[in-house]
């Protein structure tokens, strides 16, 4: 785990948003100096929504950060308003996930205050 001491400047919390009128999406990183890190992605549209969300460790690999998450949680929900019955929400569980980020991304990211909620 040394060679992520040589990137301490990337340590801290991001967000990124995008997204048009009919569909948002975020996604966000918080990045420890102590190696671990924690992710989260959130999807909306209109007849859906979905939130990923996982935690593990972090590691640079040339021009990418590697966020490997001991598990991924995606939990869908539908926003069907007009259903008798109300879907239940699908919750799907993956082990040992490699999320890659590229390091610029991070570098020109604005650094979020908002917080990593995991």
């Amino acid at each position: 785990e040394e060679r992520n001491m040589s990137y301490p400047e990337i340590v801290g919390e991001y967000d990124w948003e995008k997204g048009g009128s009919t569909e948002k999406y975020n996604q966000g990183v918080k990045i420890n100096a102590d190696g671990t890190a924690s992710y989260r992605e959130y999807n909306e549209t209109r007849s859906e929504s979905f939130e990923r969300t996982g935690s593990g460790t972090w590691k640079v690999e040339d021009d990418v950060v590697w966020v490997h998450c001991v598990e991924l949680k995606k939990v869908t929900k539908s926003k069907d308003k007009f259903a008798i019955v109300k879907t239940p929400d699908e919750v799907k569980v993956d082990k040992n996930v490699m999320v890659d980020i590229k390091l610029a991304q991070l570098k020109n990211a604005p650094a979020s205050s908002s917080g990593l909620k995991n």
